[in-house]
C-alpha cells in the first residue's frame, strides 16, 4: 500500500494512550466514550477501575458501553483479515490498459516482480493508455528501438511509392499510343495491315466484309467481367451498344477520371460520361485513400431514362379511384454516374446505423470498381472481349471449388455419419437437391 500502514494495527502511540488512560481513571471519573482500549487488543483495565468508582445510576450505561466495546473487539480480527485480503488482492493483480487492447491482468512472479505474464490481446477501440507506460524500463528501451526501425521502414515506403508513381507515369506515356491505335481500329478509323498482326495470325489476314470496326466491342468487354456484368440490365445492353471508347485519366494529382464515349443514340444526348474519384494522401506513409465521388448528370431523352421505372398506382379521392404514374429508381448500369458519398463527419461517430454502414460499404465498392476499370478492364480490353481473361477467372474459380470439394471429402471420411441436407447449405454425397426457384426482380420499363 502507498502509506505502508495497516488498519487496526497497534503502534507505540496507542500503548502510551493506554497507560495514560489508566492513571486518569484512578484519580477522577471520566466519560466512557473516552476509554483508551486498542482495536483488537485486550480489555483496558482503566475502564474496569472507572466502573467501580462511578455512581450506581451511571453503571447500567457504562455496562452497555462495555458490551459494545467487547463486540468491537470480537469483530476486530475479522476486520483485520478482510483488510489483509484486500491488500493481498491489490498486490497480486495489476491491471494493464493498452491502446487498442483489452485490459489484461498480469501477476508478478515469485522470481521476478517485474516479469509479467500477458494474456491474449484483442482489439478494443476504447483503450487509450500508452502501453509503454506499463512496461519495465528495459522493455521500453527495446520497444523504442523497434519504433526507430519502423520509422526507417516508413521512409523507405515513402520513397517506393514516389518512385512507383514516377514509373507509372513513364509507362502510361508508352501505353497512350497503343490505346489510341486500338480505339481507331475498334471504331473503324484505321484498317490494320498484315504487319499489325502477330506472326502466327498473318496467314489468315483478311479484310473482306462490310462491317465497320468491331461492333459492340466495349459492351462485350463490360459484360465479360463478372463484377461489371452484375450492374448491367437487358435495357442497358441496348444503350451500351453505342459505347465506342473507355479511357482513364489520372494526370490531375489525387484524382482518377473514367471517360465513357458514346456515339449518337436514342437514349441521351451526352457524348461523354465521366466518373471522377478523389483521393487524399497520408502525410506519414504516402498512401492514398478515397474521399468522394462525382459523376456526370445524364441528359436523358424523353421517356428513355433507364434508371427509373414508371409504376401505376391507384389513389382514392372523394370516393373515386384515380390511376397515377409514379417514378421509382431501378437497377441500371447508368446509376454508376450518379454516385453516393459518405456524409462528412460520419467516420467520427462512435456508433453508426446499419443504413450508414451499408452506405460506407457501397462507396468502398465503388472505389474498387474504379480501380478495376483502370488496372484490369481498360489495359486488357481485347483479352476480355475474346473471353481469355474471363476463362482464366473461371479456371481459378474451378480450382477453388475443387479444393473445397477435396476438403469436404476429407471431412466425410472422418465423420461417422454422412452429412444431412440443410436448407441453404451443401448436400451430402450422392444427393442432388433441386434448387428453389429464384424470384426475378421486375424489369424497368420506360414510358
Amino acid at each position: 500500500m502507498p502509506n505502508g500502514k495497516k488498519k487496526g494495527g497497534s503502534g507505540p502511540n496507542q500503548n502510551q494512550g493506554q497507560n495514560q488512560g489508566q492513571g486518569q481513571n484512578q484519580n477522577q471519573p471520566k466519560p466512557a466514550a473516552a476509554g483508551g482500549s486498542t482495536l483488537g487488543g485486550p480489555p483496558n483495565k482503566g475502564n474496569q477501575n472507572q466502573n467501580q468508582n462511578q455512581p450506581k445510576n451511571q453503571q447500567p450505561q457504562q455496562q452497555q458501553q462495555n458490551k459494545n466495546n467487547n463486540k468491537q473487539q470480537a469483530n476486530a480480527p475479522a476486520k483485520k483479515e478482510e483488510v489483509k485480503k484486500e491488500k493481498e488482492v491489490q498486490v497480486e493483480e495489476i491491471t494493464i490498459e493498452t491502446p487498442g487492447v483489452k485490459s489484461q491482468k498480469a501477476k508478478p512472479t515469485a522470481s521476478s516482480p517485474t516479469t509479467f505474464e500477458f494474456g491474449s490481446f484483442k482489439d478494443s477501440l476504447n483503450e487509450t493508455t500508452d502501453i509503454l507506460e506499463t512496461l519495465p524500463k528495459n522493455v521500453q528501451t527495446r520497444v523504442k528501438a523497434l519504433q526507430k526501425l519502423q520509422n526507417t521502414h516508413t521512409d523507405f515506403e515513402k520513397e517506393f511509392i514516389k518512385e512507383l508513381k514516377a514509373l507509372e507515369t513513364k509507362y502510361e506515356k508508352l501505353y497512350a499510343p497503343l490505346y489510341e491505335k486500338r480505339s481507331q481500329i475498334v471504331q473503324g478509323e484505321y484498317e490494320p495491315t498484315k504487319d499489325d498482326l502477330r506472326t502466327e495470325d498473318q496467314e489468315s489476314f483478311s479484310l473482306e466484309g462490310t462491317e465497320k470496326g468491331i461492333p459492340n466491342f466495349w459492351a462485350t468487354v463490360l459484360q465479360k467481367n463478372d463484377i461489371i456484368a452484375e450492374m448491367i440490365t437487358p435495357k442497358d445492353q441496348e444503350a451500351l451498344a453505342y459505347l465506342t471508347e473507355v479511357k482513364y485519366n489520372n494526370t490531375v494529382e489525387l484524382q482518377l477520371k473514367l471517360e465513357f464515349f458514346f456515339s449518337e443514340n436514342p437514349f441521351f444526348t451526352n457524348k461523354v460520361l465521366y466518373k471522377t474519384y478523389f483521393y487524399e494522401e497520408d502525410p506519414e506513409t504516402g498512401e492514398e485513400s478515397g474521399t468522394r465521388l462525382e459523376g456526370t448528370p445524364i441528359d436523358w431523352k424523353q421517356g428513355k431514362d433507364l434508371t427509373v421505372k414508371i409504376v401505376k398506382k391507384k389513389i382514392k379521392q372523394k370516393g373515386k379511384v384515380k390511376v397515377v404514374n409514379k417514378r421509382e429508381q431501378c437497377d441500371s448500369f447508368f446509376n454508376f454516374f450518379n454516385p453516393k458519398n459518405v456524409p462528412e463527419g460520419l467516420e467520427d461517430e462512435e456508433e453508426i446505423t446499419s443504413e450508414d454502414g451499408e452506405l460506407v460499404q457501397l462507396v468502398e465498392q465503388d472505389f474498387e470498381i474504379g480501380n478495376i476499370f483502370k488496372e484490369t478492364i481498360i489495359p486488357n480490353a481485347v483479352r476480355w472481349f475474346t473471353g481469355e481473361l474471363s476463362m482464366e477467372a473461371d479456371d481459378d474459380h474451378d480450382h477453388e471449388e475443387d479444393d473445397e470439394l477435396d476438403e469436404d471429402d476429407e471431412d466425410m471420411d472422418d465423420d461417422d455419419e454422412p452429412p444431412r441436407l440443410v436448407a441453404g447449405g451443401k448436400s451430402g454425397a450422392g444427393t442432388s437437391p433441386t434448387p428453389a426457384p429464384v424470384e426475378q426482380p421486375p424489369e424497368c420499363k420506360q414510358q
